[in-house]
């Protein structure tokens, strides 16, 4: 239950600057008779695409990588990542770099 309020409180919250809160996903791409992870973090205020890699392997260190890479490009700031699990083909993320 708390999940959930956790998660609604993140759908409800509206940014009101760029880099206040980022989304995260990751999708699996078919490319050339394999599977690829595209990994994509796009700011919720402006819905640019901040940072995305297309990775071979999905593991803790290359999100972990990503991640820093993402949050290279915000300076000082440290917004508010969130990753929807509520789809079927979802990656728990942020439960892979601990």
């Amino acid at each position: 239950m708390e999940a959930i309020r956790a998660f609604v409180r993140c759908v409800r919250y509206r940014p009101t600057r760029p880099n206040q809160q980022w989304h995260t996903d990751v999708m699996y791409v078919w490319v050339a008779c394999r599977y690829y992870f595209l990994v994509t973090f796009i700011d919720a205020f402006s819905r640019y695409v901040v940072h995305h890699r297309l990775l071979v392997d999905l593991n803790g260190q290359a999100i972990a990588t990503e991640l820093e890479a993402a949050l290279s490009t915000a300076g000082k700031v440290r917004p508010h990542i969130v990753h929807d699990q509520t789809q079927p083909h979802s990656t728990p993320l942020l439960g892979t770099l601990s």
